[in-house]
């Protein structure tokens, strides 16, 4: 987890960092909307949800289920 970054974000005017979605909801952060297309993309379940459906899972090493999600091409998918 990278509780640090949210916390040196929250206490750093004009920072940017990159942390856990739901690390920087708890710490009240703002977080990147993206836009693809003419639609705006929040992070959020359903969005992830979207790019796994478009570029789906894999069986990483050892037990490790794993996903490759960036680059979706969906309007809705993050990121």
């Amino acid at each position: 987890l990278n509780s640090g970054v949210a916390s040196f974000v929250a206490h750093t005017p004009f920072a940017l960092g990159y942390s856990v979605l739901a690390e920087a909801r708890n710490a009240g952060l703002p977080f990147a909307t993206l836009l693809k297309g003419v639609s705006r993309v929040r992070a959020s379940a359903t969005s992830v949800s979207y790019a796994l459906a478009e570029l789906g899972l894999e069986v990483g090493k050892g037990k490790a289920l794993t996903a490759d999600v960036h680059n979706a091409l969906g309007l809705m998918a993050w990121p």
